[in-house]
């Protein structure tokens, strides 16, 4: 196990997730990114609203002034060891642009994945990895705009969140060592994407999950801990080993 280290959560009240993304070997330590309320599908599937800063090296830009707000079905085996993402629409977005029209940017977007596609031939792009942190409205449906607490979540999260540790206490030779319905509150992605220049489709991989592990900072006599500044709770969080996925 990799050591801890201590991040305070912040608590949420919009609705739109915010998950922060590093590309290949660049390793996350701290996210603000949200989990949409996700609504459970008959065939075990989660609609699940997703947000995920793109590199600057797309733009030219800095990193995350891009992002993309993807509206997707997972679904996940953790027999199978998969999980899949299907991006059913998404919505580009710039941080240094708050007063352009949606449909400016999505021209803006366009040009720039085009423009890539001529230089590269073709818009891969592999290792891009991020987090998806548990703590926050992330399923499509469930009408949440926050949760009763600063650390807890509706039904509709915590049944994805079952299927995650389902799938990891599979694959995780740690995972019987822990709580995971108390500890499982993010998870890394790591994911390939496909761009389509003329239709500008995105086909996503999930190669792969790296499950953290969340434990409540207490005292001596076990009273959780909150930030002394900003009365948030802290959490000391610790990743574990990196879950391979298999592709259908």
């Amino acid at each position: 196990m990799r050591p801890y280290f201590e991040v305070a959560m912040r608590p949420y009240f919009k609705v739109a997730m915010r998950s922060y993304t590093s590309i290949l070997l660049f390793i996350m330590l701290a996210a603000t990114g949200k989990v949409h309320a996700q609504e459970t599908l008959p065939d075990s599937g989660f609609r699940v609203i997703d947000v995920v800063d793109l590199p600057g090296k797309w733009s030219n830009e800095r990193d995350g002034d891009w992002y993309l707000q993807f509206r997707e079905r997972w679904i996940i085996d953790p027999k199978k060891t998969v999980l899949t993402k299907k991006v059913k629409k998404y919505h580009p977005l710039n941080h240094s642009l708050p007063g352009v029209q949606a449909d400016s940017l999505q021209h803006l977007f366009a040009s720039m994945i085009r423009e890539l596609a001529s230089t590269e031939g073709k818009v891969a792009y592999r290792g891009i990895s991020y987090e998806f942190i548990l703590l926050e409205p992330h399923l499509e449906g469930s009408g949440n705009t926050s949760f009763p607490s600063r650390d807890s979540m509706d039904q509709q999260t915590l049944q994805l969140q079952r299927e995650l540790a389902s799938l990891i206490s599979r694959r995780s030779r740690m995972a019987s060592l822990l709580d995971l319905e108390e500890q499982l509150l993010s998870v890394h992605f790591h994911e390939d994407w496909y761009i389509d220049p003329t239709t500008l489709e995105i086909t996503k991989e999930v190669q792969a999950l790296t499950p953290v592990i969340w434990q409540r900072r207490k005292t001596v006599q076990g009273e959780p801990v909150n930030d002394a500044d900003t009365g948030y709770p802290v959490y000391y969080k610790n990743m574990l080993e990196r879950i391979q996925l298999r592709n259908p």
